[in-house]
């Protein structure tokens, strides 16, 4: 653990690859055998790295999926072989990359058969109530057309993706899956059918056709928001202590004196700040763990810092914080609840200045 800092890193963020292979093991037994799963790793893998998970889970799962063709090239030339789908949109300036590092695209619009160049494996999307990219429904019999037409690019998969399926009982879900299965009866025919991402993968039953795409779950948290015993969090954010101070009762602490100290007692400080990915908004609402305790992080969490109260505790400097990590006070969950955001934002913000550690 001194190791990192030893080579001039201030945190690391230690991930349990074991973890993530039972979350990927639990997720498949939630559908019938024979279904193939893909594990999303685009974003870096949500902040784990996702050269080094896609390494050491790559026998573990059937397909990858990315957003960007660069995500795919570099996990590519990171020696991986499996099918890697793209979801992004294909562009002319990208055409060439999906056949130079055998990737393939994800044709929403109907421009797209045209941009794809001969030879192209593609995945046909449709939005069935996502409102974001896809064909229409309405547009089932022109894109079964094009299909034909276009026969130079190879038609090999059909999907959607569900606006709310984390949800039990939605109505947009159930909406969404009805439009679906029409499209499949006209257009599902020897091609790999997808549509479940982690709420349906974990919480739906019936939509989970050939393959499941799985994202957040394989790191260990729903989508719906609550933490589920059956998923284990992979990543653990930690650094250390590198000052321990007392100071005076009334002693304002950090930019703008927000807070000030209750007692005298110690305060210890922190090599972590926003610039690695502690949200600015956290300012005064973090806890951290040291020793098995938690202490409140006070003050404006600034760039490089963050500032912890520890009361009358004389703590060692040098001992081990936890920022991130678990199910409790310092879980991905209760950073999401206290910024009003997600866990997927929570772990995509910790940056390239947090060396990543794979145990």
């Amino acid at each position: 653990m001194q190791t990192f800092l030893e080579e001039g890193w201030s945190s690391i963020a230690e991930v349990n690859t074991h973890a993530i292979r039972e979350n990927l093991r639990w997720l498949r037994s939630r559908v019938d055998p024979g279904i193939l799963q893909m594990a999303v790793i685009k974003a870096d893998a949500y902040g784990h790295g996702a050269a080094e998970v896609g390494i050491r889970i790559q026998d573990d799962i059937d397909w990858i999926g990315v957003y960007q063709v660069r995500e795919g090239a570099e996990l590519r030339d990171s020696g991986i072989s499996l099918p890697i789908l793209v979801f992004g949109t294909p562009t002319a300036e990208t055409a060439r990359f999906y056949l130079e590092y055998n990737l393939v695209a994800t044709v929403s619009r109907f421009e797209h058969f045209d941009v794809l160049l001969p030879g192209t494996a593609y995945h046909i999307k449709f939005d069935t109530g996502m409102g974001r990219v896809g064909f229409l429904p309405e547009d089932v019999t022109r894109v079964e057309r094009e299909i034909h037409t276009q026969a130079h690019i190879r038609y090999t998969g059909l999907m959607t993706h569900f606006a709310d399926s984390e949800v039990i009982g939605s109505e947009i879900f159930e909406v969404q899956k009805e439009h679906f299965s029409q499209i499949v009866e006209k257009l599902g025919e020897h091609v790999t059918v997808h549509a479940s991402n982690s709420g349906a993968t974990v919480h739906q039953q019936h939509v989970h056709y050939d393959l499941i795409r799985n994202g957040t779950s394989i790191y260990g948290f729903d989508p719906n928001g609550k933490s589920n015993a059956s998923l284990t969090p992979a990543l653990a954010w930690k650094s250390r202590l590198v000052q321990v101070r007392h100071l005076p009762k009334g002693a304002g602490v950090s930019y703008s004196h927000k807070w000030h100290m209750p007692t005298d007692g110690f305060v210890g400080i922190i090599p972590v700040g926003y610039a690695d990915g502690i949200n600015r908004n956290l300012s005064g609402k973090m806890v951290v763990e040291i020793g098995g305790k938690t202490y409140p992080q006070v003050g404006n969490i600034t760039m490089d810092q963050i500032v912890v109260f520890l009361g009358s505790d004389d703590i060692q400097v040098g001992s081990e914080v936890v920022l991130l990590g678990g199910r409790g006070d310092t879980s991905a969950y209760r950073w999401a609840d206290i910024l009003g955001t997600i866990t997927y934002e929570v772990t995509c913000m910790i940056g390239n200045r947090v060396k990543r550690v794979y145990i």
